[in-house]
């Protein structure tokens, strides 16, 4: 073990064009959570790379006099506490899988809009529902969901199950997610692995609702900053050879007109999880005004062979235009 020093990520840093970079809390001793904060403080008052810190509370403790010690600090932005558990003990972090539901956390996490400050949400998939609960009891909370739900297994049926436990934190409209640590539990940079992740992530959360990160210096393990960064900056693409296939809308894209001569762009996505499965197996996109939204469906869908089939009847009523201003599109696929 080493010390990891501002001089020597700026040095990684190099020819990456990235200028600055959020800290997240590396889990100091607790009692030196204050500590942590101020020497970044000064370490970005020395280099000028930190543009905001996430810093550490222990949220099952007095967190108003904790957060009241960190406000002085000009660059906190946030808070972390993790809270990822596993059966895996390799992979376990917290005490108990399921401190996202206890009431006195809902709580304190809720006290850091008091502060304007945001809550880095850390949870493997089989927590997503209790994060999920969480979120919703702090609604005047922004949640940044660490590393896209930290997807640990490769395997379909665990993706299935990834993707599903996804779907309850984008319906919150408070959470956001970063697209980062994917070499975490591979150690490697595949690019292959990133477009997938990339892609189906930002089928649930949107564009808008995903932000670029890393898990530097772990990932200096088996990877460099520039390589890292490079895959985030390609369009994603199908990866090749998998069972889970996606498919997109052929183009042009159907479009729903409304009332009014409202326009909206859809865009089906398709996941082979099975015949038919309402609502699981495909997602469906609409574009309006530079935005993408997840859309809710009412309806079916039928697929055979390799490819789908679909056609796309809408309901062009002023009851549907309401339900899109809220995230919703009435229409039917057959």
């Amino acid at each position: 073990m080493r010390d990891y020093t501002a001089s020597e990520f700026l040095a990684d840093l190099a020819g990456t064009g990235i200028a600055k970079t959020v800290y997240v809390q590396a889990n100091w001793a607790p009692n030196w959570f204050e500590d942590e904060v101020a020497w970044l403080q000064d370490q970005t008052d020395e280099y000028g790379t930190i543009s905001g810190i996430v810093g550490y509370a222990y949220f099952t403790g007095d967190i108003v006099q904790q957060l009241d010690r960190l406000k002085k600090y000009p660059l906190m932005r946030g808070i972390r506490q993790q809270f990822h558990w596993h059966d895996n003990p390799l992979y376990r972090f917290a005490k108990d899988p399921d401190l996202c539901r206890h009431p006195q956390i809902q709580a304190n996490v809720a006290k850091l809009a008091d502060y304007g400050w945001s809550f880095d949400l850390q949870v493997f998939s089989g927590q997503m529902a209790g994060a999920a609960d969480l979120a919703r009891a702090c609604p005047d909370v922004a949640f940044i969901l660490q590393h896209a739900g930290m997807k640990e297994d490769l395997r379909d049926a665990w993706h299935a199950a990834w993707f599903e436990a996804m779907k309850r934190l984008a319906d919150c409209p408070n959470v956001v997610t970063k697209l980062s640590a994917f070499g975490t539990f591979i150690h490697r940079n595949d690019p292959d692995f990133i477009a997938q992740m990339v892609t189906d992530t930002e089928a649930l959360f949107g564009a808008d609702r995903c932000i670029y990160g890393s898990n530097f210096p772990i990932e200096k393990l088996w990877t460099s900053y520039l390589q890292l960064s490079t895959p985030s900056r390609t369009p994603p693409r199908r990866c090749p050879g998998k069972s889970r296939r996606q498919f997109s809308m052929p183009r042009p894209p159907v479009s729903i007109v409304f009332e009014g001569g409202q326009r909206m762009a859809l865009q089906i996505h398709v996941l082979d999880y099975g015949d038919i499965e309402l609502k699981t197996s495909f997602l469906v996109l609409g574009h309006e005004c530079g935005r993408t939204r997840r859309v809710p469906v009412y309806g079916f869908l039928i697929t055979g062979g390799n490819i789908p089939c679909w056609s796309i009847r809408g309901i062009a009523t002023t009851r549907s235009w309401r339900a899109w201003a809220c995230g919703g599109c009435n229409f039917m696929t057959t």
